[in-house]
């Protein structure tokens, strides 16, 4: 299942981490492990932030995943299932015709070529 790791470091460990080098050691380990189909490094709250979108096969692995990043980085984790444009015009299937939209996010993923501006709140079979 793809899903989206989000981790909030905490200033002081992994300032700690940088100083004597295992925070690009904690990251590289990570990125080979996950092998992720994207990973972000970004400045958020005023401190540093990890992001990884990955194929986790197993709940399981839940814990072998996060550790590192709590014990060593003191990390706010966040794991959540996610999907791409392809996985949510699979997710909707044929429920909306032959439009690939998203009545959640409410817009049309065709970019509105199914005639429907309305969120497709009375979207009808076409």
């Amino acid at each position: 299942m793809r899903v989206m790791l989000r981790a909030q470091l905490d200033t002081q460990m992994s300032n700690e981490a940088i100083k004597n080098g295992t925070l690009p050691k904690v990251m590289q380990s990570m990125t080979e492990q996950l092998k992720p189909e994207a990973a972000y490094f970004v400045p958020t709250g005023g401190g540093r932030s990890c992001t990884f979108v990955f194929d986790m096969q197993d709940s399981s692995l839940l814990p072998t995943i996060a550790e590192p990043l709590c014990e060593g980085l003191g990390a706010k984790i966040e794991i959540q299932p996610v999907m791409n444009s392809q996985d949510l015009q699979k997710g909707n299937g044929d429920s909306h015709g032959s439009c690939s939209s998203s009545v959640w996010a409410g817009q049309c993923l065709v970019g509105g070529a199914c005639g429907h501006e309305d969120g497709h709140r009375d979207h009808e079979r076409l």
